[in-house]
Protein backbone atom coordinates (compact mmCIF):
# COMPACT_ATOMS: atom_id res chain seq x y z
CA UNK A 1 0.00 0.00 0.00
CA UNK A 2 1.04 3.59 -0.54
CA UNK A 3 1.67 4.27 3.14
CA UNK A 4 2.49 0.67 4.08
CA UNK A 5 0.48 -1.51 6.40
CA UNK A 6 -1.93 -4.38 5.91
CA UNK A 7 -4.84 -2.44 4.42
CA UNK A 8 -5.32 0.48 2.04
CA UNK A 9 -5.00 3.98 3.41
CA UNK A 10 -7.12 6.99 2.49
CA UNK A 11 -4.44 7.84 -0.07
CA UNK A 12 -4.94 4.48 -1.81
CA UNK A 13 -8.72 4.86 -1.74
CA UNK A 14 -8.51 8.38 -3.15
CA UNK A 15 -6.19 7.48 -6.01
CA UNK A 16 -7.47 4.08 -7.12
CA UNK A 17 -10.22 5.55 -9.30
CA UNK A 18 -7.77 8.03 -10.86
CA UNK A 19 -5.25 5.31 -11.68
CA UNK A 20 -8.03 3.07 -13.08
CA UNK A 21 -9.04 5.88 -15.45
CA UNK A 22 -5.44 6.61 -16.32
CA UNK A 23 -4.92 2.95 -17.15
CA UNK A 24 -7.88 2.99 -19.55
CA UNK A 25 -6.99 6.37 -21.06
CA UNK A 26 -3.35 5.67 -21.89
CA UNK A 27 -4.34 2.34 -23.40
CA UNK A 28 -6.96 4.01 -25.59
CA UNK A 29 -5.03 7.15 -26.57
CA UNK A 30 -1.45 5.90 -26.63
CA UNK A 31 -1.72 2.10 -26.79
CA UNK A 32 0.33 1.95 -23.59
CA UNK A 33 -0.28 -0.87 -21.12
CA UNK A 34 0.25 0.25 -17.53
CA UNK A 35 -0.65 -3.17 -16.19
CA UNK A 36 0.88 -6.46 -17.15
CA UNK A 37 3.74 -5.01 -19.15
CA UNK A 38 6.29 -5.53 -16.37
CA UNK A 39 7.43 -1.93 -16.75
CA UNK A 40 5.53 -0.63 -13.71
CA UNK A 41 5.65 -3.54 -11.27
CA UNK A 42 4.52 -1.47 -8.29
CA UNK A 43 1.32 -0.47 -10.09
CA UNK A 44 0.71 -4.15 -10.90
CA UNK A 45 1.21 -5.12 -7.24
CA UNK A 46 -0.98 -2.25 -6.06
CA UNK A 47 -3.88 -3.28 -8.33
CA UNK A 48 -3.38 -6.96 -7.44
CA UNK A 49 -3.65 -6.07 -3.75
CA UNK A 50 -6.89 -4.17 -4.39
CA UNK A 51 -8.32 -7.00 -6.48
CA UNK A 52 -7.83 -9.43 -3.58
CA UNK A 53 -10.19 -7.34 -1.43
CA UNK A 54 -13.86 -8.31 -1.55
CA UNK A 55 -14.97 -4.68 -1.19
CA UNK A 56 -13.05 -3.72 -4.34
CA UNK A 57 -14.37 -6.72 -6.27
CA UNK A 58 -17.95 -5.75 -5.39
CA UNK A 59 -17.35 -2.13 -6.43
CA UNK A 60 -15.85 -3.11 -9.79
CA UNK A 61 -18.63 -5.62 -10.44
CA UNK A 62 -21.31 -3.05 -9.56
CA UNK A 63 -19.73 -0.52 -11.93
CA UNK A 64 -19.89 -3.03 -14.77
CA UNK A 65 -23.48 -4.07 -14.06
CA UNK A 66 -24.98 -0.63 -13.49
CA UNK A 67 -22.89 1.45 -15.87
Amino acid sequence: WFLGGDCPSLVDLQYVSHIERMNASVLYWKGLHLRGSGKWKNIDRWFDAFEERLSYQVRVHAMMVFA
